[in-house]
């Protein structure tokens, strides 16, 4: 009797189950195709195993199955992908007005990260167009390639000083890259033994490991009550404590000795706009640190990746490394740096770049959009209040749109004439209105490092040289070390 009991309850259990997995998987009529979708959990947990820490791969790979556009859950939440140059140029400029708002209320890290200001990746609406302003403005004052050529001499001595022996690449970088943002924000440069340097790296290097918003604390926020998960959250927030607290004392520090008309860096245009501009009403001084605390790993760390993976492509095809060095050699010379004022007579070199950003797909993941109303797409409806990502990683390696996208070929982008360009699939920065407003900086620092270490330097290098690259917040290339040998 009890056994029969015990059966029956099990196999009611069992059809609960099967039911509301069967109604999960039940999808709102004309939404994208996608994966079976687990109840509570959603296709969370699809993202680990082979996946962890090669989520750029998961997407690739969906999209080769359920098409150009398709449709996730992380938990409740539902996920649209975008994954061609059209569907992304659809979304994101043709229908702006609709999806150029950052789903704040969805996850529970950046509602955390918020309480004490917004930055410019998560506001909306009019406080996104004045801290989007707010920074256009400091890149348009600040003299960039001075302050990069400064820093590239920086790295340059680091080589010198090598005599060959190996380097690892992401520390020959780091340093420099948060110093640019540094001059740019805060107007003077740190020394890297500075207490205050060493916390901004260290808040800096979680971008490496962190899951942004693919976090389980945004699926579950009562996971942050565990006591192993409390103090690592507690360490964390301490450390970025610490770091909002040094950037208001750099306010208060700037408002003492602030000159009306004295532009050195973002601080000094926030101080100078904040009494004749209505916008800047919008953005208080939580705001203006959040601000600096996202630029801080935002633009350093991508623009340290991003050289990183220039070097470590380099190393791998030495023939395109010295092509490039013969063409700079025969434009430039060897007696003085290379500058931007010289990339118009370096086009394989510029190729080369644009080659670099196409397979290291940095940025492989857009920000996240969220429409606000329904929108049909290719055919598809995307609801409001979804989620929805460009896949920029299938984009570039898309193979209606590229000819071989897996082998490196910096020819693709130049023209018939030789020139430079750019199709329309290429787009490492995004494209519409959220798109990167740094991207004049990024790419400015890309060329001048870029062509002043091939200037001076042969490169070979060692360690894990797999092309297969490790994917936290950013796409960056597996550790390996860098041997220069001077050319001279």
């Amino acid at each position: 009797m009890f056994s029969d009991i015990t059966t029956c309850t099990l196999l009611v259990g069992l059809v609960i189950v099967l039911l509301i997995a069967v109604i999960m998987s039940q999808k709102q009529s004309g939404i994208p195709p996608g994966p079976f979708a687990w109840p509570i959990v959603g296709n969370a947990f699809d993202m680990g195993g082979k996946y962890k820490g090669k989520r750029h791969r998961y997407f690739d790979d969906m999209q080769k199955i359920y098409g150009s556009i398709y449709s996730f859950y992380f938990g409740k939440q539902l996920y649209v992908v975008l994954n061609d140059a059209d569907s992304i140029e659809e979304a994101f400029v043709k229908h702006k007005s609709v999806f150029s708002k950052r789903p704040v209320d969805a996850f529970w890290i950046v509602r955390e990260s918020n309480k004490s200001g917004t930055g410019i990746i998560w506001s909306n609406d009019n406080e996104w167009e004045a801290k989007r302003g707010l920074a256009i403005q400091i890149l348009g004052e600040s003299n960039l390639e001075d302050t990069v050529r400064a820093e590239t001499k920086v790295v340059l001595d680091a080589l010198s000083q090598s005599n060959g022996k190996p380097l690892a690449g992401r520390e020959l970088f780091l340093n420099s890259t948060v110093n640019i943002i540094s001059r740019i924000l805060l107007g003077s440069r740190f020394d890297g033994n500075d207490p205050d340097f060493l916390r901004i790296i260290d808040v800096v290097k979680t971008s490496f490991t962190s899951e942004g918003t693919f976090s389980m604390l945004n699926m579950f926020p009562k996971l942050r009550f565990l006591p192993f998960i409390a103090s690592k959250l507690k360490i964390i927030f301490d450390k970025v404590g610490t770091v909002r607290n040094y950037l208001s004392g750099q306010i208060s520090e700037h408002k003492k000795q602030h000159t009306k008309g004295k532009l050195n860096d973002l601080i000094d245009v926030y101080l100078s706009k904040k009494d004749q501009d209505d916008g800047m009403k919008l953005v208080s001084e939580g705001d203006l640190v959040s601000l600096m605390l996202e630029v801080f790993p935002a633009a350093s760390v991508t623009t340290m990746i991003s050289l990183n993976w220039a070097l470590f492509y380099m190393i791998l095809h030495s023939e395109i490394q010295q092509k490039c060095h013969e063409e700079i050699e025969s434009v430039v010379g060897t007696n003085r740096m290379v500058n931007w004022s010289d990339r118009s007579n370096l086009p394989y070199t510029q190729a080369t770049l644009l080659e670099i950003q196409r397979v290291a797909s940095v940025t492989s993941i857009s920000l996240p959009h969220t429409p606000t109303n329904d929108v049909v797409l290719s055919g598809f409806l995307i609801p409001k209040d979804c989620i929805v990502l460009a896949n920029l990683y299938s984009c570039h390696f898309d193979e209606q749109t590229w000819d071989e996208p897996s082998v490196f070929k910096p020819e693709r982008f130049l023209n018939d004439a030789g020139n430079p360009t750019k199709p329309p699939a290429f787009m490492p920065f995004s494209v519409g209105p959220r798109s990167c407003p740094g991207d004049s900086l990024a790419e400015l620092e890309l060329f001048v490092f870029f062509t002043n270490i091939l200037q001076k330097f042969s490169l070979t290098g060692s360690g894990e040289l797999s092309t297969d690259g490790n994917y936290a917040i950013f796409l960056s290339p597996p550790l390996f070390l860098i041997h220069a040998k001077s050319r001279q």
